[in-house]
């Protein structure tokens, strides 16, 4: 081949690394930063500041309903223990489990 053709190729090689370079910091930048959010579409939104509208009641019970626990209830605290040992919350009865 011809030194002006090797030469050409060599630089549209380059162009394209730095295309691909190019890219792959555009994805890591909307990753990191998010996208634009139209500000059109955030006057849609209505502004919700809870007046009227009660607040829904947190879980107090957890509840099994499957396996062969099913039916036992335990009360949400801070900490619920799910474990194979004995003074763990819920008891896995599983090999696997650890």
């Amino acid at each position: 081949m011809s030194d002006l053709i090797v030469a050409a190729i060599k630089i549209v090689f380059l162009i394209l690394q730095w295309l691909f370079i190019l890219f792959v910091a555009n994805v890591v930048r909307t990753d990191l930063f998010g996208r634009r959010v139209p500000s059109s579409s955030l006057a849609a939104i209505p502004a919700d500041r809870g007046r009227g509208k009660k607040r829904s009641k947190l879980p107090t019970r957890f509840a099994i309903t499957a396996g062969p626990q099913q039916g036992v209830s335990v009360p949400v605290e801070p900490t619920i223990n799910l474990g194979r040992a004995a003074d763990s919350t819920l008891l896995l009865d599983d090999d696997y489990a650890s």
